[in-house]
């Protein structure tokens, strides 16, 4: 695949996640799915071991470990810490990576709010695509 940061730099590699999150049952107690921190009950509330509640995107994503996978790809960032936007697909002109690429790059701003990261499908190398998806590949 095909990574891209902030400033345009490239790299070759390959990034996959795995969702970490553990299963549970309704038998603990408040009809949700069980993780290391706690449970999300069926109403999207989060249930912490401590006993207390949240609803906030942010206190979910804070109880949840990174994945692995960020070390890989924050190598590659100015600014790791920033917030991702992840575009995910295979080098296909239907796609249109490159008008999100230009998007990214001329919305005043945007660069200093989020990091953009391309993974364009492919497990080979480049060269090993066809010819127009070796042509989307270089235009970005």
């Amino acid at each position: 695949g095909l990574e891209l940061e902030a400033d345009g730099g490239q790299a070759d590699g390959a990034a996959a996640t795995e969702n970490g999150a553990g299963g549970g049952d309704a038998s603990e107690g408040n009809g949700g799915t069980g993780n290391e921190e706690g449970s999300m009950r069926k109403d999207g509330m989060m249930m912490r071991r401590d006993g207390s509640v949240s609803s906030s995107m942010a206190d979910l994503m804070q109880a949840a470990p990174e994945p692995a996978v960020w070390d890989a790809i924050n190598r590659f960032l100015r600014s790791p810490g920033k917030p991702v936007i992840l575009a995910m697909c295979r080098p296909d002109a239907k796609k249109n990576v490159a008008s999100l690429v230009k998007a990214y790059g001329s919305t005043p701003g945007l660069k200093d709010l989020a990091n953009l990261v391309l993974v364009l499908g492919t497990r080979g190398s480049v060269e090993e695509l066809s010819v127009g998806a070796q042509s989307v590949v270089d235009d970005i």
